[in-house]
């Protein structure tokens, strides 16, 4: 929502919808997103798994990606560069937020301190076949 505003775009109420992180989930909030009669021509998942229900979901009915719609997942799971097309999502590098997170949890057990930080770690955007221009409306 940072990003929309910065550019000076109308943040729409209607296009935002919670999920709970897995397929099944996407799959039935896409359903409701492309029902809308002015249906979106992009959708960016919370992660890969709602990513891949929406995908389905457009599939169903009949919405060809990315001719009629872009699709961005994250995490980066395998399952993404094997279905089709491959999946645009952003990478995370988990390995650094595992020893990230453990170092901040042995510092705060060594000082006895519980004081909240913001660390802020490298991703990476993986273009695959879903993101693409959207036939004109």
């Amino acid at each position: 929502m940072d990003a929309l505003v910065a550019a000076h775009v109308a943040i729409d109420p209607a296009l935002i919808v919670q999920g709970e992180f897995h397929q099944a989930d996407g799959f039935a909030r896409a359903l409701e997103l492309l029902a809308l009669s002015d249906r979106p021509t992009a959708i960016f998942a919370a992660n890969d798994e709602m990513a891949l229900g929406v995908m389905s979901a457009a599939r169903q009915i009949g919405l060809q990606i990315p001719a009629d719609l872009s699709l961005i997942g994250f995490d980066d799971i395998p399952a993404a560069s094997c279905v089709s097309p491959g999946l645009t999502t952003v990478r995370q590098a988990v390995d650094e937020i595992a020893y990230a997170g453990v170092r901040t949890l042995m510092r705060q057990i060594e000082t006895k301190t519980t004081t909240a930080e913001q660390i802020t770690l490298p991703s990476q955007l993986v273009v695959r076949g879903s993101t693409g221009p959207c036939k004109e409306k």
